[in-house]
C-alpha cells in the first residue's frame, strides 16, 4: 500500500513537472494517462489550471500521509 502510495506521488510529481516544462496549450492530448484520467480531466481546463489541481492533490496526499 505505501509503496502504491510512493509511486503515484512519483507519477504526479513527474506529470506535473513535465507539464510546467512543456507548457501546452492543453493536455487533452495526454488526458488518457491513467495518472490524469484518475484525476478528472476536463478538456476546457488549461495546463496551468490542471498543475494547480494535480499540485493541490498531491499536497493533500502528503498532509494525509504526516497525519
Amino acid at each position: 500500500m505505501k509503496a502504491d502510495y510512493l509511486d503515484t506521488i512519483a507519477r504526479l510529481e513527474s506529470v506535473i513537472a513535465q507539464l510546467q516544462e512543456e507548457k501546452p496549450p492543453t493536455i487533452s492530448n495526454v488526458k488518457e494517462s491513467s495518472i490524469l484520467s484518475s484525476c478528472r480531466i476536463d478538456d476546457s481546463e488549461t495546463e496551468d489550471v490542471e498543475v494547480a489541481l494535480l499540485t493541490e492533490e498531491l499536497n493533500e496526499k502528503r498532509v494525509a500521509q504526516l497525519s
